[in-house]
């Protein structure tokens, strides 16, 4: 039956929409991303798109929760899988494994921006659980840091992951050890003015 669209699973869609609603938010950003656009970077139709995502916004949500999550799952595997000693670096080294597989949508991530209520409360809620594991970290790692200080702390160290992901990312010629070692450096400054 020439002529006639190959038939895709809602899998194979989900990730062709994906990868091109990333690319058009990181390029393009939120206001001027279309709908239209990235459904013809998908080479899907609206109405396939409008079935897994019912809005810009509702895909838009869907992509930073999504990658909020996996960042999140592989920090929280790289402090379970490695020993006391080595949970630091082997988080740090976690965030930026994520960041080199994936620069374009941790760049969606690192610059979301709310644009409706939905999206404000999904960015609130990311920022807790990125918070809530910051503090986790500090707690785990300086156990004489004042619990006072624990979520200013935290707050610092998710603004300093952020600025050398996107440092690094600007900076690809420094080899990935280099803001790994930065972050670590800055991480156990912290620790250390644990009284």
């Amino acid at each position: 039956m020439a002529g006639r669209p190959l038939l895709h699973s809602d899998d194979e869609l989900r990730v062709r929409i994906d990868d091109a609603a990333v690319r058009v938010f990181v390029s393009k950003g939120y206001i001027a991303a279309t709908i239209d656009e990235i459904a013809r970077l998908a080479s899907v139709r609206k109405p396939a798109l409008y079935r897994l995502h019912a809005s810009k916004s509702a895909l838009y949500r869907h992509l930073i929760q999504d990658f909020a999550g996996a960042v999140a799952d592989r920090a929280m595997a790289a402090a379970s899988e490695t020993r006391s000693g080595d949970r630091l670096a082997g988080i740090i080294d976690a965030w930026f494994t994520v960041i080199e597989a994936d620069p374009l949508r941790w760049q969606l991530l690192a610059n979301a921006v709310a644009h409706d209520p939905e999206t404000a409360e999904t960015l609130q809620a990311i920022r807790r659980m990125q918070i809530a594991n910051d503090a986790l970290l500090i707690r785990t790692l300086s156990p004489g840091i004042p619990e006072a200080e624990v979520a200013p702390l935290a707050e610092a160290i998710h603004a300093a992951l952020v600025a050398v992901g996107q440092w690094w990312l600007a900076n690809q010629t420094s080899e990935r050890e280099i803001p790994i070692a930065a972050i670590i450096r800055f991480c156990r400054g912290i620790a250390l003015t644990a009284t």
